[in-house]
This record gives C-alpha cells, structure tokens and sequence, in this order.
C-alpha cells in the first residue's frame, strides 16, 4: 500500500499554522503579567520597640566615691536597658546593675536639664547604693531634711528610638544602712553617671 503523500501547499499551510501556535505560546508566556520576578527587595525594617532587659550596643555607667562606714571609689556599667522615663517623661528611674552590685536614682517632678534636690517625703527622691550580699546596701532615708542633690547635665535622644541619653552628677551627704541593726552612714561626696533611658510612657 502506497504511503498517502500531502500537496505542497497543504505542509506549507500546516508548518505556518506549527509556527503561528508556538508564537502565540512564547508571546502569551513573555507577558508582563506572567512574568516571574527574581528580585526579591528587602523587607522594610519596623522599629522594635526597646524594653527593659534588651541588650544595648552602648553602655549605662557609674562613677563615683563613697566615704565613712565603706570607702573607695567604684565604677560600675552595663550593657542592659533598665532604667525609665515615665508619666509623661516626669518620673525617672536610673537601675544600673554590675553583676551583683546596683544603683538606683528615683525622682518625680523632671523638668529637664538642671539641679534637683531628691527628698523623699516631697518629691519620691531616692538613691540607693547595693554592694552586692558581702557588701550591704545603703539607702537615702525617707525623712525631712535628709536629701542628695542631683544636677543632669544633659538629656538628649539616644541612637535608639525612645530612648534618651541622660549625664549627669549627684552627691549625698547620708546613706544609711539597710536590713542593719547598725546606725552605720556613708557619705557620696562626688558621682557622675551616664545612663541610656527607655521612654515607658
């Protein structure tokens, strides 16, 4: 049986109609709304929100001298967000912590840069110097007329968002003894401090 030959001008229509479909299938596949991107951009970055207890690239510090009952001089730092700015930036903590060694500065009243008088009964003013369980704490005593002065040089935001940079210099006349039977005092003739502060509220 002989093989059925097609004419000429049958393949030539048949091959056009071949190219025609596979134009249409590359053209369609080239589309701009089927196109695939390869370039995957970056997710934009949020601001975290800083919290106590996160790790900071800069450091809290200490410095200062302690007379009477103890004496030396000490400089302690961390790495550690823990001190505040709350109500309105009105009320501060400074909580810097040295492995087990501490010191708090509390206040209300902050109006910014300038001198302060930390009194307790008037203010919630109060510092507190803990060396740690060998060491003893010290504590400014919730009484009139016993107070620290406290003058903050500078209060600026930090690199961080909702964070400040708060340096400063305080000095206490009397810090007395905590959980002692003891009536032992020390004295902070000179301390300066540079403390990173979270904005809580």
């Amino acid at each position: 049986m002989r093989a059925q030959s097609w004419p000429p001008t049958f393949l030539h229509l048949k091959y056009c109609l071949l190219l025609l479909l596979i134009s249409a299938f590359l053209v369609t596949g080239c589309a701009p709304g089927n196109e695939i991107s390869t370039n995957t951009s970056a997710p934009i970055a949020t601001p975290t929100w800083i919290q106590t207890g996160m790790h900071s690239t800069q450091s809290s510090s200490a410095t200062f001298h302690v007379t009477g009952a103890r004496s030396g001089s000490y400089t302690w730092q961390s790495h550690i967000f823990t001190s505040k700015l709350r109500h309105g930036l009105k009320e501060f903590t400074i909580f810097l912590q040295d492995q087990d060694h501490s010191l708090i500065i509390a206040f209300y009243g902050y109006e910014g840069a300038r001198t302060y008088i930390l009194e307790g009964p008037i203010n919630g003013g109060d510092v507190r110097l803990d060396f740690g369980h060998e060491g003893g704490a010290w504590d400014l005593q919730l009484q009139a007329g016993i107070s620290c002065q406290l003058t903050i040089i500078q209060d600026e935001p930090a690199i961080q968002p909702n964070v400040n940079r708060m340096q400063g210099s305080f000095s206490c006349p009397q810090l007395s003894a905590v959980g002692t039977h003891t009536q032992e005092i020390i004295a902070i003739p000179q301390a300066t401090f540079d403390i990173l502060m979270i904005h809580e509220s």
